[in-house]
């Protein structure tokens, strides 16, 4: 079987529609373009030479790229220039990365770790994490299956269920452990939450447990004190089709403590057979009759590609408190998903036998879907018991639900998998 694929991928932040009414498209052109902010360097190289190598003399220089260290770079809202510290300074700065527990100098990180930031997302176009991966993380493939949502594979490993990598969102672990792994995130076209996501390219059970055995995907979100105003996202796409909303706001309380809330909403349709033909390898008649042809579109009605569990709206919801001290962090934070994705039947089910196994009569396609909804609630403290040891006290609450439509390959009824998984955690980890 091979599924059509189209060249265009409704990138940017705004897509209208060909049907749409021009002043509609005005009025949401003008609302897009007041969420971007303008991000500047204004200062230079020679400006900052001085006072970066004192700040790298007076003061461990820290980076955190797991974004639950306290004391952070990003504390006052700005991201570090790299590029103006001199080779000198870099070499003395500490990284804690998603590949370690402790600080550690960035030459000695002990794996492959690919960092996709906000500004690399927007430029990108980007709907999805999948289509984030596929971009930037070397190693990675996005494969199509017949029954579920797109398959993630990592340095050539792709397993069904997906367990054989870790997801995570600020440090906490996402997967579904009784029953599909990972099925959260990845799919959602809405990205304004993100900060930024750390994947390690290869095992990383010794710091995270079992199930990390070809990678791990950290996603850290934005919290009170890394964003600050007001933002509204509207997205629109043709081809595969999609309408998106995201709003998102931080405030900041004080220097110390600030409150993250993010709604995003979205219509995904998918992709009809005009722009994603259906193609099969061989030639048959479905169960009720209609004669395809190898190589050649199917010519009745398919679900078109993409399109979303039980074709209802996804949202995402993301609500983050924090506060930082000189002896530590403190975050607490709820969020939740609902996502999933639509799947045209294979020929085993649209095909009576010997061919297959459909029943005659029966309707052609009755759409395989996979959708889930995610519920966390977590809150953690880091103590700084001194310049080398800390505390982190986490504690929180999953509940996850996870339904599968489908016909297995057996001349019986239409089936529908569901199952509901909660979790209650705790951690007390000193580094």
């Amino acid at each position: 079987m091979v599924y059509g694929e189209v060249d265009d991928r409704s990138g940017g932040y705004l897509r209208i529609y060909p049907s749409m009414p021009w002043v509609s498209g005005m009025v949401l052109l003008l609302v897009a373009l007041s969420s971007f902010t303008a991000v500047g360097w204004a200062e230079t190289k020679e400006n900052l030479s001085e006072n970066n190598a004192a700040a790298v003399e007076a003061q461990s220089s820290e980076i955190d790229t797991t974004g639950n260290q306290p004391n952070s770079v990003e504390a006052d809202n700005k991201e570090p220039n790299l590029l103006a510290f001199s080779l000198e300074e870099l070499m003395k700065m500490s990284v804690v990365s998603a590949a370690t527990l402790m600080q550690t100098k960035h030459r000695l990180v002990p794996a492959a770790v690919t960092t996709i930031d906000q500004e690399m997302i927007q430029h990108s176009g980007a709907r999805s994490l999948n289509e984030l991966f596929d971009i930037f993380v070397p190693n990675s493939q996005i494969m199509r299956h017949h029954t579920r949502s797109d398959l993630l594979g990592i340095r050539g490993i792709i397993n069904v269920p997906e367990d054989k990598y870790l997801l995570l969102v600020n440090g906490h672990l996402m997967n579904l452990r009784s029953t599909e792994g990972v099925v959260t995130e990845r799919d959602l076209p809405m990205l304004a939450d993100v900060h930024h996501v750390n994947v390690v390219r290869g095992p990383g059970s010794v710091v995270y447990g079992p199930g990390a055995v070809s990678g791990v995907i950290d996603i850290v979100t934005y919290n009170g004190l890394t964003f600050e105003g007001t933002d509204v996202r509207i997205r629109q796409g043709f081809v595969e089709r999609f309408s998106s909303f995201e709003i998102r706001h931080g405030h900041r309380i004080d220097d110390e403590e600030g409150l993250f809330l993010y709604y995003g909403l979205d219509d995904y349709t998918g992709a009809d057979q005009d722009d994603a033909p259906y193609i099969f390898s061989k030639s048959f008649a479905t169960n009720t009759g209609h004669r395809v042809l190898a190589g050649e579109p199917a010519d009745f009605g398919i679900v078109d590609d993409h399109a979303a569990f039980r074709f209802d709206p996804e949202h995402k919801l993301h609500l983050h408190y924090t506060r930082e001290s000189i002896s530590g962090r403190s975050d607490a934070w709820i969020r939740f998903t609902r996502s999933g994705e639509q799947v045209a039947d294979t020929l085993a089910t649209l095909s009576p036998p010997p061919l297959g196994f459909g029943i005659p009569g029966e309707q052609d396609d009755h759409g395989t879907g996979h959708g889930y909804q995610q519920l966390t609630v977590q809150a953690s403290h880091i103590h700084e018991l001194s310049d080398t040891l800390s505390m982190d006290l986490r504690i929180g609450f999953d509940l996850a639900d996870d339904e599968m439509i489908y016909r297995p390959v057996t001349p019986f009824a239409f089936l529908n998998k569901s199952s509901r998984e909660s979790e209650l955690n705790a951690r007390i980890l000193a580094r």
